[in-house]
């Protein structure tokens, strides 16, 4: 019995050496994603900064915002890193919304959002770049509000008979769909009538009823009569 187990554990050391050398290694990428090369094939997605006009593997918010109707540049890179030459290779770039491809290699399926490019004979330590370009969308098909935001474009490439390998790149976008509501808050209302500097001291101004021309007429009256009283003297004497 120990016999068997001293043959057999080499063994199993073995195929656990072996299975470790042939599984995926994933790196993972800032922003989300990851990159894994399969043994034979390694993919990576960059996207230009548009601040500094280098490519970088990701924009954060605080890096190189994209405006509406601006163009977004990508750059794939594949790189065989095995020891024999791959025959083809199937690439697809899957675009996230609010941008829309504007030109590249290979078939764009707008429906899907998909471009499909392949590429052929790719021999070992002798990486292909691909350069990619995108439009963001005009401003009123950009989400309402005044919040930037940050979007994810993610590449895959199929060798045949293996597996996929994946990249993806983050960029952001400045969003200029801000709604202004209130700002004519007060050119449509109706002014309130102000009551500073209005004729408040019109009390102090004389009266012109019935009442102030009282004084005057008795005046007028008190001398009609001693005017009345003077000429029947004059005449009765």
């Amino acid at each position: 019995m120990k016999k068997f187990i001293l043959i057999l554990l080499p063994l199993i050391l073995t195929w656990i050496s072996i299975t470790k050398a042939n599984a995926q290694t994933c790196e993972p990428i800032y922003g989300g994603g990851e990159n894994c090369p399969n043994g034979n094939l390694s993919i990576s997605k960059m996207v230009l900064n548009p601040a500094t006009n280098t490519f970088v593997d990701n924009l954060g918010l605080n890096d190189g915002l994209y405006s509406s109707g601006s163009t977004v540049s990508f750059q794939v890179k594949l790189t065989n890193i095995g020891s024999s030459t791959v025959s083809k290779i199937t690439v697809k770039d899957i675009f996230p919304n609010y941008v829309i491809f504007n030109r590249g290699p290979g078939t764009m399926d707008f429906n899907s959002k998909t471009l499909t490019f392949d590429v052929n004979n790719l021999t070992p330590n002798q990486p292909q770049t691909f350069n990619i370009y995108a439009s963001v969308v005009n401003d009123s098909q950009l989400p309402s509000g005044n919040k930037d935001f940050c979007l994810i474009n993610t590449v895959m490439a199929t060798p045949p008979g293996g597996n996929s390998v994946q990249a993806t790149s983050q960029f952001c976008i400045k969003n200029s769909s801000t709604m202004t509501s209130g700002s004519n808050n007060m050119s449509n209302q109706t002014p309130t009538p102000s009551t500073t500097g209005s004729t408040t001291n019109i009390s102090s101004s004389p009266h012109t009823g019935a009442e102030t021309l009282v004084i005057p007429l008795l005046v007028i009256m008190s001398g009609a009569g001693y005017f009345l009283k003077r000429v029947s003297k004059s005449v009765f004497v």
